[in-house]
């Protein structure tokens, strides 16, 4: 899978390669709050976070209530906190973002925008079915959703960008968000393709 992940340009951003440079990304002493679906597979798969304090919740829809959670466990802790969510995610909980104004330690918000649900693209069906009845793209942005609950916006391009942006928000008290935008259906794809290429090498 390693080897599939690293086909995609550095210069391009990629759930993949996000989630095989993390560790780099990131500053020693930070708490890491991960989503549900998409997010949380890959990190598994790719992610060294054995030095971090890494919390995760599934709500009683799987992905309801996140942004809460995660400003109830920095409340708690009083530490910096890097939060990935999937797109869809954040819209199931935009309310919860109001907590976020309070903070007064360092948090990056990371939305990954892959315009719906990017785990669904593993689905065996058609592509105009599950986007109809599963990815369910919204053609959304959180720039102005951002504004709206007065935090700090960013939106990198490249990955370069991406670490800095983690970086300044990790080290600056309140909360930035941080949307990464990928192509849809990029990341399940490239799991598919490797999940069914590891199928076949162990049979």
């Amino acid at each position: 899978m390693e080897k599939a992940a690293d086909r995609l340009c550095p210069s391009s951003l990629s759930e993949h390669r996000l989630f095989q440079q993390l560790p780099s990304m990131l500053p020693e002493h930070v708490d890491i709050f991960i989503g549900n679906s998409l997010a949380i597979r890959l990190a598994d798969i790719w992610s060294q976070l054995d030095t971090y304090p890494v919390f995760a919740n599934r709500g009683a829809s799987g992905i309801d209530g996140l942004f809460a959670c995660a400003a109830g466990v920095q409340r708690c802790r009083h530490q910096p906190m890097l939060v990935v969510l999937g797109d869809t995610s954040a819209l199931y909980d935009l309310n919860s973002l109001a907590l976020w104004r309070e903070t007064m330690a360092p948090a990056a918000i990371l939305i990954l925008n892959n315009n719906g649900g990017g785990i669904f693209d593993s689905l065996p069906v058609e592509p105009q079915l599950c986007d109809t009845y599963y990815r369910m793209p919204h053609d959304l942005r959180f720039e102005q959703i951002a504004a709206q609950f007065s935090l700090n916006y960013q939106q990198p391009t490249c990955e370069s960008d991406l670490a800095a942006a983690l970086a300044q928000a990790l080290s600056t008290p309140g909360a930035d968000v941080i949307e990464m935008v990928t192509p849809a259906g990029e990341a399940g794809k490239i799991l598919t393709e490797q999940l069914a290429n590891m199928a076949v090498q162990e049979g």
